[in-house]
């Protein structure tokens, strides 16, 4: 409404702006007034309920009445609470056009009146008139509301009933009492809040004081939902309705329909007690710490937890989330307006019960996603403080305090927040289960608070390793798994990676080398292979495509590696070369997993390459005199080198057994070989042409393989055999052509011949002093070997290939 008028006045229109108000006073006046009448006959039919009932018979404020007329007050009580607010709304808008009629006279300078000037204003007070009568309306209904609170029952009766009707009772009140809309109106504060209080913080402590056994519902049914009723008359009295600007333009302050701080301070510990006792330390914290700490104190955990599990417990966290976003930017940064113990006081008590809401997002296990988003921005506005103020010397003495709880309350959530990412083999993490957009906060929290735990750092990295791998690769995983995106996996990286500087080298590596999912490469039986609709025929991707599915989590893991620090191959490769070790000799063992092979000898192979063309990238290795780095910069040693040749060559040799076992047409698509042998080469290629003496290895071990296997296998036969490895088609027994490793051996090396991205072969064989030696040799020994077989024209290619690299 206060648009919609606003909009129709406007400074640029040259129009008889008076009389629209006019006209929309007048209809305003009679809804005044109807809503007038209607306050009247309301209390007017509760005066006649309450002749059913009779007075306490201690002389104390209360009416006792039979159960059967309660549903009749809850109606009066409601539609009393309706028709205030309506009348609320009306004079907001009376509000705003005075000031808007103010600044348009002001303006107006010597305007001609209108025609109908007089009658505005005469309609304009008459509208105060009706809003004064409507106070005095107010006032009687507030007066015969306290004079009959609470309403007691009968003797034998259960009170649960009873609370319900009471809390509705006291919300009215607390709208009624106010001072928002007659600011002069304060006599009937006092009277109201006395109320109030009587009957709210006996149950605040009740709630506080009462055990509950484990099997025990906590507030079910009306006592559940009066229990809510009054949790939000709380946020009423202790949420400011408005901002009060003093005589300095600047200084504003928060105003309250309790307007004693100290009757506030009270109902806020008495709501503290209720909902968010003190909690005891997390586990890391040291036994000083735990001495002088202002959070935390002994539990009552299975309390919370049935408190938070409850709608009762959910508007108690929303109320606790809107104070600490209202009280963040204040809790160190203080105006003079707020130096004094009672705001130290509420600061440090907020500090305190934020900490137990931690328990609530545990219990809420991911089923209100909207609320646990709530509570988790509260904690960044909170946390944003810590850091902003963390090693800094707080001189200010009524901030030291504060400074304190802060400080505990941030180093706890380091340890209190990893409930969230636990998952067990029957149901994934809390963080998994929710939205993104709320990760997205979990995450964020993270990087904020900084300085990880190392357990946190698994949790994290198990998480991020399924999102990067097949969901049906997974153990026992369901059609319908829960798991994180890929975005959000690269962003948990990413925060991870920004904080390296605060945790130990070893952990963030660890967390790096886990989060790729290598781990869980391993064959998907056909029966559970990822199937593409593709002109309305179901078509089964290649097994082989399986080699390749990781290198997101390879390409994300090694830019985080050659970024870890400066210098990261002469400090960071060694700490990692141990796995890249085992992931090569991986290749060797008999494990019949061919897809987990591959994975990890591509992984493997794909680090080292990108060390190797950070360094090219670096030290601007191309228009320098050597072609290859400097051996100070990729420390491996003659063993290494080895082991890396043969895991190169395994691969090959597992490739072809690999296509060996495909089903369909594979076997005898040679555009789809080309292209596997192209992605499988690009990382093998880099290291060939920088890694000083790889290439010339590489082609004597290629040598020395044809040759071996072409003695061990004669080439003219080409079985069909019956595969017995059910690793990688998941049917046994199943026939398929044979594909010989030699032949494997051959289109490698002639690819790499041919190579020119990401690096040319060919400039490398030019420029070295016996390298073309070295190849042409080679390749005469493969083409004797392969002669007289169906592989003789490979041969002959390569060996043509070769003297063309030569020339």
């Amino acid at each position: 409404l206060v648009d919609g008028t606003a909009n129709t006045i406007s400074d640029d229109e040259d129009m008889h702006w008076e009389s629209i108000p006019a006209e929309n006073d007048a209809t305003k006046l009679e809804k005044i007034q109807r809503l007038t009448s209607l306050l009247e006959t309301l209390r007017m039919k509760f005066v006649e309920l309450t002749h059913s009932g009779r007075k306490s018979d201690n002389d104390i404020d209360g009416l006792i009445m039979s159960i059967a007329h309660l549903e009749t007050v809850d109606v009066l009580v409601q539609t009393i609470r309706l028709a205030h607010c309506r009348c609320q709304s009306y004079q907001t808008v009376e509000d705003q056009y005075q000031i808007m009629k103010r600044s348009k006279t002001s303006s107006a300078g010597k305007r001609q009146p209108r025609k109908h000037a007089k009658k505005a204003v005469t309609e304009i007070q008459d509208l105060g008139e009706c809003f004064a009568e409507y106070k005095i309306t107010v006032t009687k209904a507030l007066t015969l509301l306290l004079e009959k609170f609470p309403v007691c029952p009968l003797e034998n009766v259960s009170t649960s009933r009873y609370e319900l009707t009471n809390a509705g009772i006291c919300s009215a009140l607390a709208e009624l009492g106010g001072d928002n809309m007659f600011e002069n109106s304060k006599g009937s504060s006092p009277q109201w809040m006395n109320s109030v209080f009587s009957y709210i913080i006996p149950r605040l402590n009740s709630i506080g004081e009462t055990r509950f056994n484990s099997d025990e519902q906590m507030y079910s049914g009306a006592e559940g939902v009066a229990a809510n009723m009054l949790l939000k008359v709380v946020s009423k009295l202790l949420l400011p309705y408005g901002i009060h600007h003093g005589s300095d333009s600047s200084q504003k302050t928060p105003t309250y329909l309790l307007n004693n701080p100290l009757k506030r301070h009270e109902l806020l510990e008495a709501f503290a007690a209720a909902f968010f006792p003190r909690l005891a330390f997390p586990v890391g914290f040291e036994s000083e710490e735990q001495s002088g700490s202002l959070v935390y104190i002994s539990p009552d955990g299975q309390k919370i937890q049935q408190l938070a599990s409850n709608e009762m417990g959910k508007t108690a966290a929303m109320l606790l989330r809107t104070l600490l976003i209202q009280s963040a930017d204040h809790l160190l940064n203080l105006s003079n307006y707020e130096k004094n113990k009672l705001h130290e006081k509420n600061s440090v008590l907020l500090l305190q019960m934020s900490f137990v809401l931690p328990v609530y997002l545990v219990s809420w296990e991911g089923r209100l996603p909207f609320e646990s988003g709530q509570v988790l921005a509260s904690f960044i506005a909170i946390v944003r403080q810590w850091s902003e103020y963390s090693g800094k010397t707080v001189s200010d003495d009524s901030t030291m305090l504060t400074k304190k709880a802060l400080d505990d309350l941030c180093l706890g959530l380091r340890f209190t927040l990893e409930a969230l990412y636990v998952a067990d083999k029957r149901k994934p993490s809390i963080f998994e289960r929710l939205p993104e957009q709320v990760q997205k906060l979990c995450v964020g929290l993270v990087g904020l608070l900084k300085c990880p735990s190392e357990a946190l750092g698994k949790y994290l990295s198990n998480i991020c390793s399924k999102s990067f791998a097949p969901h049906r690769v997974l153990k026992n995983a369901p059609e319908d798994a829960v798991v994180i995106s890929n975005t959000m996996a690269n962003y948990v990286m990413e925060v991870m990676h920004s904080l390296r500087k605060t945790i130990p080298m070893a952990m963030y590596l660890t967390f790096l080398v886990d989060s790729c999912g290598i781990k869980y490469a391993t064959c998907i039986p056909t029966s559970q292979q990822r199937r593409m609709v593709q002109d309305g025929e179901t078509a089964t991707d290649p097994v082989s495509e399986f080699v390749f599915s990781y290198d997101k989590a390879i390409g994300q893991l090694c830019r985080f590696l050659t970024n870890s620090c400066d210098q990261a191959s002469t400090k960071v490769l060694p700490m990692i070369l141990p796995i890249l070790q085992k992931w090569l000799s991986g290749t060797a063992a008999s494990t019949g997993d061919v897809i987990k092979q591959l994975v990890q000898a591509r992984a493997a192979i794909s680090i080292l390459a990108a060390f190797t063309w950070d360094e090219v990238l670096s030290c601007n290795s191309i228009q320098k005199e050597s072609d290859f780095i400097a051996p100070r910069f990729l420390k491996l040693d003659e063993k290494n080198d080895q082991l890396l040749i043969d895991g190169i060559m395994d691969q090959f040799e597992i490739s072809a057994k690999l296509w060996s076992m495909e089903r369909g047409d594979y076997i005898d698509d040679l555009m789809a070989q080309q292209q596997y042998l192209a992605r499988l080469l690009g990382p093998i290629t880099v290291l060939l042409r920088y890694r000083r003496g790889m290439f010339g290895h590489f082609a004597g071990a290629i040598c020395k393989r044809v040759v071996q296997q072409s003695q061990d296998t004669p080439q003219q036969e080409e079985v069909t055999p019956s595969v017995k490895d059910s690793s990688v088609t998941g049917q046994e027994g199943a026939p398929s052509k044979k594909i010989n490793a030699v032949e494997v051996h051959l289109k490698a090396l002639l690819q790499v011949l041919k190579s020119k991205e990401p690096a040319s072969i060919v400039d490398l064989i030019k420029s070295g002093d016996n390298l073309p030696s070295i190849l042409i040799s080679g390749t005469k020994v493969i083409q004797k070997a392969v002669s007289g077989g169906h592989l003789a024209h490979l041969g002959s290619k390569l060996l043509h290939q070769a003297k063309l690299c030569k020339s």
